[in-house]
């Protein structure tokens, strides 16, 4: 180990280089690549963070939907959604519930639909870090919607079903 030490230092005397302006040569570069790599891995950290969170949120709208799905009431559906988001900041999201009634455009909606939207800000969930380099999330809102058929089902309203019925009466 001290042969490769010395050789190495051979090398750079010989080359004309002096080892301990390498040294200061190494630190200087570090100086200029570390704010990069801090950078860089405060991003990783918060859209991982973003990311998880909007996972989170899609898993309790889908509970959420489902349920809505059975028939349950709106309170019933808040519930599923508290339930699933758990005791963590997510539980603060806000839950928007619509329901649709059956599509007479479209032949293969035969059902009423559901709709079930958890909604937070972003910066309720996720530490604003990029904020200090001009990447902000403040103004942003982590959304997830799932929209599911009623399982009950809805007496047929198409129109074309009226015209057949009409040609089984004659």
């Amino acid at each position: 180990m001290r042969i490769a030490t010395q050789q190495r230092a051979a090398g750079f005397i010989h080359a004309g280089i002096n080892p301990a302006t390498r040294r200061g040569t190494i630190i200087v570069e570090l100086l200029l690549v570390a704010p990069i790599f801090v950078v860089l891995l405060t991003a990783m950290i918060e859209f991982s963070m973003i990311l998880t969170a909007r996972q989170e949120l899609l898993s309790a709208s889908r509970e959420g939907c489902r349920v809505a799905a059975h028939g349950a009431p709106n309170e019933e559906i808040r519930a599923a959604v508290a339930c699933t988001l758990g005791d963590s900041r997510l539980r603060e999201a806000e839950v928007r519930i619509k329901h649709f009634e059956e599509n007479h455009v479209l032949p293969h909606a035969p059902r009423d639909r559901v709709q079930v939207v958890v909604h937070i800000p972003t910066t309720w969930v996720v530490p604003d870090f990029l904020g200090l380099i001009g990447i902000s999330f403040a103004e942003d809102e982590l959304a997830c919607c799932t929209v599911m058929s009623m399982e009950t089902l809805v007496p047929c309203r198409r129109a074309h079903d009226k015209e057949d019925e009409g040609r089984r009466d004659r």
